[in-house]
């Protein structure tokens, strides 16, 4: 038996067989094959998985109704069609009703005066069902098999919801600390920081000093946006080799959080302007780091303004012209 995991990490155990995860539930299932000559348990005639709806159309639209059996045939399907039409509905009404006769029900049991607790903060978008989980993360059993896992080597969650670590200013001032705490970085809105390493700092004995005048800019910018907190990556991810495997596997977790993603240019380096962005779209993150962004905004170095860029004009900015 073989023990396969769904998109919310549960187990399910099956025999050694072909199957696959279902792109629209997440959950494990046998693979079968449709043929137009069956052979074997795996294969099966090809059959129509046309909606049930658009099915009783066709039929209400090719049938001839003229007859006294084709007339009761054709007069069938059209109450079947009415009825798979009005089902939705009838469930949503019925739907509803239910969540109004609940919150009643809720509220003439309710006698305490302790105020409710909301379930959902407002810190966090509700998730969303088609991205429970990272598509590409392998969930069964041997995915470690092709090499040897350290002795104390953490488990590597898929996703994580939030930052391990978060740069945070102090309300009092302008002092920027580093802080791992989930319960401050659950409840705390940050922007993440997007750039290429190139235009930033340059290897060498003038590295950490480049570093330093880029990270100030970055904090100017995020506190432009009325933001005291942010992640970048060269303050954020672990030198621990443990942490930093957690903060690498999570990291499209933190674009898909951040409330902004800030895309920081320099635009002294070779081709000015379009330069910086042709060297920015060239960098192999940069891509998913703006698709899983809810907003984006950029800012070159030599100008004080922050602006809102949108995916269509960033694909003229930052692509246009790139061979594919």
């Amino acid at each position: 038996m073989v023990t396969c995991y769904d998109y919310l990490g549960n187990p399910q155990t099956h025999r050694r067989e072909q199957r696959y995860a279902s792109p629209t539930t997440g959950v494990c299932r046998k693979l079968v094959i449709q043929s137009v000559n069956p052979k074997g348990s795996n294969e099966r005639p090809i059959k129509d998985h046309t909606d049930l709806a658009s099915r009783l159309a066709w039929e209400l639209c090719s049938t001839n109704p003229f007859g006294v059996r084709k007339f009761f045939r054709w007069i069938g399907i059209l109450v079947l069609f009415s009825l798979k039409l009005l089902w939705p509905i009838v469930r949503a009404f019925i739907r509803f009703f239910a969540q109004v006769y609940y919150m009643i029900d809720m509220d003439d049991s309710d006698d305490s005066d302790e105020p409710s607790t909301a379930y959902n903060t407002g810190y966090y978008k509700p998730y969303v069902r088609p991205f429970r989980g990272q598509l590409w993360a392998a969930r069964s059993s041997q995915e470690y098999s092709s090499r040897t896992k350290a002795k104390k080597e953490l488990s590597i969650p898929t996703y994580s919801l939030y930052p391990r670590l978060l740069m945070i200013r102090e309300s009092n001032g302008d002092q920027w600390n580093a802080c791992t705490n989930p319960d401050i970085i659950t409840h705390t809105k940050f922007v993440a920081i997007s750039y290429c390493a190139a235009d930033m700092y340059t290897k060498g004995p003038n590295q950490e000093r480049e570093k330093e005048d880029f990270m100030q800019e970055a904090r100017a910018a995020v506190v432009q946006q009325n933001f005291n907190a942010y992640w970048l990556d060269f303050e954020c991810l672990s030198e621990n080799t443990e942490e930093k495997k957690l903060d690498l596997y999570c990291m499209a977790d933190i674009y898909r959080g951040a409330e902004i993603t800030l895309i920081m240019l320099n635009a002294q380096g070779p081709g000015g302007r379009d330069g910086a962005w042709k060297r920015w779209g060239g960098r192999v993150w940069t891509f998913p780091e703006a698709l899983l962004s809810q907003r984006l905004y950029y800012k070159f170095r030599d100008e004080a303004e922050t602006k809102p860029v949108s995916l269509h004009q960033l694909a003229n900015h930052a692509y246009a012209g790139h061979e594919l």
